[in-house]
């Protein structure tokens, strides 16, 4: 016989659902602009470059934290990127 779910829609021996921490917009905005700033060829100043980075995650922290993740605003996120910052 099969078991019931629970109100959440969870069975008994269902795993607990994994709470993820999800960084600030300006913390994912200040690493990413460490990270890119000494290895890539980037065309602005560091306060361009963090305003810029900044813009773009919060794009995507919203993206990532909706009901439903829209996977064009990665993409686009990632376009735009590598149209602003070339490899050295």
């Amino acid at each position: 016989m099969a078991e019931a779910a629970a109100a959440d829609g969870r069975f008994p021996d269902d795993p607990a659902p994994v709470k993820i921490q999800v960084p600030t917009a300006d913390r994912l905005a200040r690493a990413w602009a460490r990270e890119v700033a000494d290895t890539s060829f980037v065309p602005m100043d560091r306060p361009a470059l963090l305003a810029f980075l900044l813009n773009l995650a919060t794009d995507l922290r919203a993206a990532y934290t909706a009901e439903t993740f829209d996977r064009t605003v990665a993409l686009r996120v990632g376009a735009t990127v590598r149209s602003k910052v070339s490899a050295v």
